[in-house]
């Protein structure tokens, strides 16, 4: 069963529908003006990002919520399933941002607005978000086996390519400076972050529901 947005649900979708996408869209213009590289390459490069596939996934959710709720798409992302595999993800970019990366990466201007939008405004937005707009129903634990997916694939890809074009959005899987077994160490690590995570949000879900 699925519940359409309340008018609460629909101005907080909009607010962050505005973060979200201001975000993506300010950081791509960064890209374009910054860049010596061709625009193909530079849209390459921009779309090689974990945040940046992220965001887009948390602005396309608000976006289907808002204006196709009713849709196959818009009743995915109602589903309670998708909008907390989704906070999962985008938390796991603020925390490793924002613990890892914000002390070795400085940005100014235009580029400082974008960033702190990417890895610090939308998922704290969307975490409260998820907790007080979202339509609440069972989790279960063998969900984590298919979000889970997500970012397998994408660490498989961005390692697969940087051993081809030896570029890689993020320095902690980079095989070229660190070789492949501390990359995959690093994977490891990340990937426990996930599924505790993952766990985490099942039951704090699950106790939301029950209240």
């Amino acid at each position: 069963m699925h519940n359409l947005p309340t008018a609460k649900t629909k101005w907080l979708s909009f607010a962050g529908f505005l973060f979200a996408w201001s975000g993506i869209i300010i950081q791509l213009f960064d890209f374009l003006r910054t860049t010596d590289l061709s625009i193909a390459d530079t849209l390459i490069k921009f779309f090689s990002y974990f945040t940046i596939l992220t965001n887009i996934m948390v602005a396309i959710y608000y976006t289907a919520v808002l204006l196709a709720p009713s849709s196959s798409p818009g009743k995915f992302c109602i589903r309670f399933s998708t909008s907390t595999a989704i906070a999962v993800y985008i938390l796991v970019v603020g925390i490793i941002y924002n613990i890892t990366l914000r002390s070795i990466w400085t940005f100014t201007g235009w580029s400082r607005i974008s960033n702190e939008l990417l890895h610090t405004v939308t998922p704290i937005y969307f975490i409260i978000y998820w907790i007080v707009a979202t339509f609440k129903t069972k989790l279960f634990f063998r969900s984590m086996l298919y979000w889970g997916i997500y970012p397998l694939a994408y660490f498989v890809y961005t390692i697969l390519r940087g051993s081809i074009v030896h570029s890689y959005p993020y320095p902690f899987i980079n095989a070229d400076t660190l070789g492949y077994q501390q990359v995959l160490i690093n994977c490891l690590m990340v990937a426990a972050v996930f599924y505790g995570l993952f766990a985490l949000f099942i039951w704090i879900g699950n106790r939301l529901k029950s209240h």
